[in-house]
């Protein structure tokens, strides 16, 4: 008889406690209480001490590349770029430390922070080296005129400002694929095993990369590309921008993914994106899998129509807590309300998942947890306490399968992958903080990637 690969002894499952977990291969072989079933040594043999055990948890929205490359950039949004003078600040003391013609990056700029930019404004930042920035969203680029001269796209970009171009910009100013062992390693630490890239400019060469993460990786990338198999997401990712929303375009888009046997995700932010998104699946049909991306502001209309679509959200909890200040100041009163909607969702019988949008948001999903939770953003500001959820309901929008955010909740059962989520605590515990110093172990697959 072979040695199992992994035992995980003394563990909490599904409420369950004093469990032993036995892995064979990458699947869970037995969940049983010692007296009734001595559980055999193993290669790896873990003392739970009590604590849960849950299914490894799925980031249903972010970006590999760009949270790779957000970590070899510099940081051009708040606290550090407030305004023109310290965004030039920033860039050329990054710049000096660079090789001459080397291109000098930057993320996360703010522009209702800093103002607006345009290659102009970049231009007096620095002016002898190739830059480019991204916006927060991560949708636009800005290049400054040396950055527009290298790449040739002067005559096409007057105003050095690219939206929605990242494959173009990869094109003709070729960057080396940035390493994601770093982002994996973050990953496992908060206990993910799996994650679902939502980048539309994906190529299939992207998704033949991301087989090399400690976790399961699956991505969206357009229909024209050879599907990677295990990887490829068949889900079209569909980005609506308010000031040319045409619902009638997008319905026809969704119509030929569904003939195609795909099913589409919409990127919708604002009021008019979110209407306009639901219109066109209500016009298009619905198919599995479909779903809206971010529905950051969603009106209480929309939600019994989303409900009887079968529509999935998938939103960003965490938004809250790190932005919601802004959102006070910001968004237009009657939107307040509407902003990352999660009971009103979920009492509805909507299916419900959440995301990280790294780079835009953190990787963290237990700070996501507390913030579904609490609805609290800096100093304290309550933010739709309405939409409050129960720790159980903020854990399971990470418990979603890939495909089917908010789907039936994945379980530490016979014959399941072993893709595993050791804590500390006991739920009962655990569920009263909901940190990631919870986690003490991350298993994939069978094999331990990750432990505190």
């Amino acid at each position: 008889m072979s040695v199992p690969r992994l035992v995980v002894r003394n563990c909490e499952v599904g409420g369950r406690s004093g469990l032993d977990v036995v892995v064979e291969g990458d699947r869970v072989a037995t969940v049983s209480r010692p007296p009734e079933r001595a559980s055999p040594s193993a290669e790896v043999d873990i003392d739970a001490g009590g604590g849960a055990l849950l299914p490894g948890l799925h980031d249903h929205h972010l970006h590999l590349f760009a949270e790779a490359a957000r970590r070899s950039s510099v940081s051009c949004g708040p606290p550090d770029v407030v305004d023109q003078a310290s965004l030039a600040r920033v860039l050329r003391a990054t710049g000096r430390g660079l090789r001459p013609g080397e291109w000098l990056r930057g993320v996360a700029y703010d522009s209702r922070r800093a103002g607006p930019l345009d290659r102009t404004r970049l231009d007096a930042a620095v002016q002898d080296r190739p830059v480019r920035v991204k916006d927060r969203t991560g949708l636009s680029w800005t290049l400054n005129t040396e950055g527009l001269r290298v790449t040739g796209l002067e005559s096409r970009f007057a105003d050095g400002v690219l939206i929605g171009e990242d494959r173009l910009l990869q094109e003709v100013a070729p960057a080396a694929r940035p390493d994601l062992g770093g982002v994996a390693t973050t990953l496992c630490r908060y206990g993910i095993t799996g994650v679902t890239d939502t980048t539309p400019a994906n190529t299939a060469a992207d998704l033949e990369h991301m087989r090399s993460v400690a976790v399961r990786a699956r991505a969206m990338a357009g229909p024209e590309e050879p599907e990677v198999p295990g990887v490829t997401l068949r889900t079209l990712k569909l980005v609506l921008r308010e000031d040319d929303a045409d619902v009638e375009d997008a319905a026809t888009t969704i119509e030929k993914a569904h003939d195609a046997g795909w099913s589409v995700a919409v990127h919708a932010v604002t009021r008019a994106e979110t209407v306009a998104a639901v219109a066109a699946f209500a016009q298009a049909g619905t198919s599995a899998g479909d779903r809206v991306e971010h529905a950051s502001v969603l009106p209480a209309e929309t939600v019994p129509v989303i409900a009887d679509l079968g529509l999935t959200i998938v939103t960003h909890p965490d938004f809250v807590a790190r932005r919601g200040d802004v959102y006070l100041a910001d968004a237009d009163p009657a939107d307040r309300e509407c902003l990352y909607r999660l009971r009103t969702l979920l009492d509805a019988g909507v299916a419900l998942g959440a995301g990280s949008d790294a780079p835009v948001g953190d990787l963290d999903p237990w700070s996501a947890m507390r913030a579904a939770v609490s609805r609290t953003g800096p100093d304290e500001i309550v933010l739709g306490a309405v939409e409050r959820l129960s720790p159980e309901q903020a854990l399971r929008l990470f418990l979603g399968p890939a495909a089917h955010p908010g789907g039936p909740v994945r379980a530490v059962r016979r014959g399941a992958l072993a893709d595993l989520c050791l804590l500390h605590e006991p739920w009962a515990a655990a569920r009263r903080r909901v940190d990631a110093d919870l986690v003490r172990a991350t298993i994939v697959g069978g094999d331990v990637a990750w432990e505190a």
